[in-house]
């Protein structure tokens, strides 16, 4: 029994030390080969090293982490704080409420097979980053790693975090839409097998971005967007609680009485709930400021946004005042809107960028270099970055106003207000630079009407520079920044190579910038040289044809068609081997559009020539034609469907299906959504025929398919088949 206790008690002190090194194992490396007192324990000479070795690296890889992720939970930097810090989201001043979303995220963590990926949606203001911090701080307590991915850090994060943790990880990812290295992310996630990782993306919507990463080359990547789960975070009415409480929470972090003669009208109908805490927040400072007779009344609609930055900008002057910075020689109301625009507009990432990026701002260009350092200097400390103490790694020198609503209001009133202002901050950008200062006035279009025409200016102003930036971004933010970009297009003066750029940058198919496609490519079309060879000519008038059709320009769009057509029947009789599938891909796409101008006779005429050449073709390659041909085998037996030749529709139809269902044997991830189109196809030729228990059968298969597929495959289902450039 004694030698027992001897032996726990070894074992504890033991243990005792091993903890105690862990912390001093610096102090302790002067100890090496000498006894430590009371003990009779002696350490080889390598531990407090290798002791060492470990908390470096440990170090090193929470520091790593920190450069490309923040803690959620981490307290908020800020400088001087003016009102409209209050706002922001990582605050938390308002307590959060209770939101039935926050059960279906808590679900999505802890339930079982649930999706690696979830996508959550939801207009500005709604709430969506403080749901999410708030999911984090729960899971914070269930010793899940929480992490908010910083903007270009998206490659690194999984293995950052995995050198931290073994344990269950959740990435936030704010502006999804945005995120270039989103890809990269997904692609690091598919290989973590150490423990649950849940990705959480935060987007205003889901659009084309969206599909594109479902559509995307890589194939681990387009799999876990696919499996994604989707909520979409609604603007719900307020309660009047909630108005209460975010009154008595601003004065508490004010430091002033809760007053009691304040009235916040909510309007009908859902209000964004940052809105409404504005609209409190405004009338708290009314009160502080004004000391009314009577009780203050403020309407929570968007004028409150511009109310509050009225605030923000006497904070401004205030805080200048301060360092002694107004006079001749400092900084005016004017000066300090548009400085604060530029710093919202623009990340730099040292002092020298920030005072360059100062001289946009008229009033700053020809000012010594030492009032403009001291007005980037005054900025820095309105608006801290990030990441201050990793200077480095920081993404940039200086912060922006928030919250983002507040920040998109103030760029496009000031870059609408002052004509140099915008000609000096959206001229001679990079494609980095570009496509943040257009983000930003993209986004803001959805609740500032002043956004639409200064993008418009710009675009008309600088083409060049911004012309695929622009389609990007569209792309990302969808709104109305892909009919500005048409507008310009059908307007502006642009070199050929310039249009080219901008329609090879615009992904097919699209909804948000179809009409912008139309018109680059009609004008690439009416723009190409004389000496342009006939296979070129025939190529672009194929894809114009396409591009007019899904603007919804039928009837234009036949034209081109059958242009191209000629062409290339041209080049195949003096060059069959080479000319031969184009031919046949420009007679498919020429009996759709007969198809959509209602005229089955020309239409079935195309289809059927396109379906001989395709059938020889598929006879000596059939792994690259057989698919060619099942897209003409259905298209012909529309077309002899609509002729009322019944039987032969019926048989082209039952080859486009064999064929899709050898190929789905073959690579069901790819062919299966064919196979499924094949079959509603054939169903409805079964069925015009009377023949009613063999098209429930075909029905019922493809709608077994189509069950799995819907929630996967992005976009219209199926694509038609002949709305795409051969």
């Amino acid at each position: 029994m004694k030698k027992l206790t001897r032996g726990l008690i070894a074992v504890s002190v033991g243990l005792a030390i091993a903890a105690g090194l862990a912390v001093w194992g610096a102090w302790l490396g002067g100890l090496v080969g000498a006894g430590i007192a009371g003990t009779g324990i002696y350490l080889a000479p390598e531990i407090p090293g290798r002791l060492a070795r470990r908390r470096d690296t440990t170090r090193s890889a929470r520091e790593r982490l920190d450069r490309v992720s923040a803690d959620p939970a981490a307290p908020v930097r800020l400088g001087e704080a003016g009102p409209a810090a209050l706002l922001r989201a990582d605050r938390r001043i308002v307590e959060f409420i209770g939101r039935p979303e926050l059960d279906q995220l808590r679900d999505w963590c802890d339930g079982e097979n649930q999706p690696q990926v979830l996508l959550l949606t939801g207009t500005g203001g709604t709430g969506k980053t403080r749901l999410a911090l708030e999911l984090a701080r729960e899971r914070q307590t269930h010793d899940w790693t929480c992490r908010v991915v910083r903007d270009g850090g998206e490659a690194e994060v999984v293995a950052a975090a995995r050198a931290v943790t073994a344990g269950p990880v959740l990435l936030i990812i704010d502006y999804a839409e945005s995120r270039l290295g989103l890809p990269g992310l997904l692609c690091a996630a598919t290989g973590d097998d150490a423990g649950r990782l849940k990705i959480l993306l935060i987007a205003r919507s889901k659009g084309e971005w969206w599909e594109q990463l479902q559509a995307g080359t890589d194939a681990s990547a387009r799999a876990l967007a696919i499996s994604a789960a989707e909520l979409a975070l609604l603007t719900a009415p307020p309660a009047g609680d909630l108005v209460q409480a975010a009154v008595g929470a601003f004065a508490g972090a004010l430091s002033v009485p809760v007053p009691e003669q304040i009235e916040v009208v909510v309007p009908p109908g859902p209000v964004p709930i940052l809105v409404v805490h504005a609209a409190a927040l405004l009338a708290v400072l009314d009160c502080q400021d004004q000391h009314p007779a009577g009780p203050v009344r403020v309407v929570a609609n968007r004028d409150v946004l511009e109310d509050l930055l009225g605030r923000e900008k006497a904070f401004w002057l205030g805080a200048a005042r301060a360092v002694q910075m107004t006079g001749p020689d400092g900084i005016d109301s004017v000066t300090a809107a548009q400085a604060v625009a530029v710093a919202c507009l623009f990340t730099v990432t040292d002092e020298g960028q920030a005072q360059h990026v100062l001289g946009r701002v008229p009033g700053l260009a020809d000012v010594s270099g030492d009032r403009r350092r001291k007005i980037a200097r005054w900025l820095r400390q309105l608006y801290p970055p990030d990441m201050p103490d990793l200077p480095a790694a920081a993404p940039g020198w200086w912060g922006s106003l928030q919250p983002d609503l507040l920040a998109e209001r103030h760029v496009a009133g000031q870059l609408s207000a002052n004509h140099d202002l915008a000609a000096g901050c959206l001229h001679d950008l990079g494609n980095d630079q570009a496509r943040k200062a257009l983000t930003i006035l993209a986004r803001a279009c959805a609740h500032d009407r002043r956004a639409a025409g200064v993008l418009a200016s710009a675009l008309q102003a600088d083409l060049a520079a911004l012309g695929v930036p622009a389609v990007e971004v569209a792309v990302q933010t969808g709104g109305p920044l892909g009919q500005i970009l048409a507008g310009v297009l059908s307007e502006t003066t642009a070199p050929l190579e310039l249009l080219i750029a901008i329609e090879q940058a615009i992904p097919n198919p699209t909804l948000v910038l179809a009409a912008a496609d139309a018109l680059v490519t009609e004008r690439i079309v009416s723009s190409l040289p004389d000496g342009t060879s006939p296979p070129e000519r025939a190529r672009w008038a194929d894809v114009l044809s396409v591009r007019l059709s899904q603007a919804g320009r039928t009837e234009e769009a036949l034209s081109p068609a059958e242009r191209a057509a000629a062409i290339y029947r041209e080049l195949a009789a003096a060059d069959p081997a080479r000319y031969r599938p184009e031919l046949a891909a420009a007679l498919a796409n020429l009996g759709v559009r007969f198809n959509r101008l209602g005229q089955p006779t020309d239409a079935a005429a195309a289809a059927a020539e396109a379906v001989t050449i395709r059938r020889e073709l598929a006879q000596d390659n059939p792994g690259r034609y057989l698919p060619d041909l099942a897209i003409s085998l259905s298209n012909l037996a529309t077309d002899y469907s609509e002729l009322g030749r019944r039987a032969g529709a019926l048989t082209a139809a039952q080859e486009a299906a064999d064929i899709a269902r050898q190929l789905a044997q073959d690579d069901p991830g790819r062919y299966r959504p064919d196979l499924a189109a094949t079959l509603v196809n054939l169903a409805a030729m079964y069925s015009r025929l009377g023949r009613t228990d063999q098209a429930r059968s075909c029905a019922q298969e493809a709608a077994a398919m189509f069950s799995v597929l819907a929630p996967r495959v992005p976009g219209p289902f199926p694509p038609g088949p002949g709305d795409r450039a051969h």
